[in-house]
């Protein structure tokens, strides 16, 4: 069975202009009947199914990579791109929106995994497999695009990162900080930063506190309607204002998440947790390699409200403990609002992420814990390690993807 059985989404291509050469882009129509642009060479032909149709005169949004919105010349291509009448002729809206999800997921499934059902295993207990989008940080990263990066590889939960929900809410932009290391620069230069980033930490600022949930609520129903729930929204820290702090939660609930996530600390944890408790939302504290460091501890940051909780990065356990996750996880399994799934090696074997089965992360037995014993914990792929030549994120992705798959089914 293929994705090309069900044809649930239509995809065109259309040329746009780098500085330096040409590059062929592919135009996804979504279920929202929303549509967004990717580089066709990053597109899984085993999931998509394209053919060529000119465009002129596209409108591309700030970060140059991702559509939107037609211009008013191309609304009339909205029927061309996807036959509207064919699709309900075919499809109900409900069984559309089931089924386009379901048959990108299809495609990269593992042949052995037959029991499979729109994505989610029969037989055992669901889990829930998707991804944080930092995964796509190399890619355009508008909110309309990591939508489609989430339709090609057939995730369907995502854990957001705030600046494509805050950009799609219509925050300020940021300005375009220069490249380099600190150490690299001229105390003119740091001082020019520092003053940039305070202008617009003072003006994001402003317009949290005053921020309209309207477009976020939006942002929620374009994910549902193209099948891919907003678990957990990244935003929000312990150095903000209250008021901004509670913007955080705010979006988060209106876009459909459980709650916010953000860095480890006892004192982001002490700051944070009344908060998650005035909104009765969950936090999720990411940790990297200091769990590894001597007497530390989880139960600290656990202690402030029921609803602190641990966004327990595997890839990075294990780097920084030499340890298997797996006891933590049995441990803590009601306290984990969510994982972080990389395959790192131990810190004794270099510590260095690779792709997925390479390391000495033990991601199979992690997600089979998680189907066996019935956690109600997403499990969220992050790709850290470098993309071969040969290759690129999306392809990496639908990878990464299909040996976790693979390893539930197992």
């Amino acid at each position: 069975m293929t994705a090309g059985r069900f044809e649930p989404l239509r995809v065109r291509s259309v040329v746009r202009r780098r500085p330096s050469e040409w590059e062929e882009l592919l135009l996804l129509a979504l279920p929202s009947r929303r549509f967004v642009f990717v580089p066709k060479r990053s597109v899984d032909p085993r999931i998509w199914a394209f053919d060529d149709l000119p465009f002129d005169d596209v409108a591309f949004d700030r970060d140059g990579g991702s559509l939107s919105f037609f211009a008013n010349s191309h609304i009339d291509y909205r029927r061309d791109v996807m036959d509207e009448r064919r699709m309900e002729n075919r499809l109900s809206r409900r069984r559309f929106l089931g089924t386009s999800a379901a048959a990108a997921a299809w495609a990269i499934l593992p042949a052995g995994a037959a029991g499979w059902s729109a994505g989610r295993p029969t037989g055992v207990a669901d889990v829930r497999l998707g991804a944080i989008s930092y995964s796509f940080r190399a890619l355009p990263s508008s909110a309309e695009a990591v939508l489609g990066y989430f339709t090609q590889t057939g995730m369907m939960t995502v854990e957001l990162m705030g600046g494509p929900a805050e950009a799609y809410a219509g925050a300020p932009e940021p300005p375009a900080f220069p490249r380099g290391r600190m150490s690299e620069m001229t105390e003119e230069e740091i001082a020019s930063v520092r003053q940039a980033r305070d202008e617009y930490q003072a003006e994001v600022g402003a317009w949290r506190r005053s921020a309209s949930m309207d477009r976020f609520r939006a942002l929620g129903r374009m994910y549902n309607d193209a099948g891919v729930e907003i678990d957990i929204l990244k935003l929000g820290d312990a150095d903000w204002s209250d008021e901004e702090i509670d913007y955080a939660f705010n979006a988060a609930r209106a876009v459909g998440a459980r709650g916010i996530s953000f860095e480890i600390s006892e004192e982001s944890a002490v700051r944070m947790s009344p908060f998650a408790d005035k909104h009765d939302m969950i936090i999720g504290m990411h940790n990297h390699t200091q769990v590894g460091e001597p007497g530390f501890s989880f139960d600290p940051v656990l202690t402030h409200s029921p609803n602190a909780m641990l966004n327990l990065d595997i890839g990075h356990y294990v780097a920084g403990t030499d340890e298997s996750p797996v006891p933590v996880i049995r441990q803590y399994h009601d306290r984990i609002s969510h994982l972080h799934i990389k395959d790192r090696r131990t810190g004794a074997n270099g510590g260095d992420n690779v792709p997925f089965g390479e390391g000495d992360t033990p991601i199979g037995e992690v997600l089979r814990l998680l189907r066996d014993e019935g956690y109600p914990i997403s499990a969220m792929i992050e790709l850290e390690y470098s993309i071969p030549e040969d290759s690129d994120v999306l392809t990496e992705m639908a990878r990464c993807v299909e040996y976790c798959r693979a390893e539930i089914a197992a």
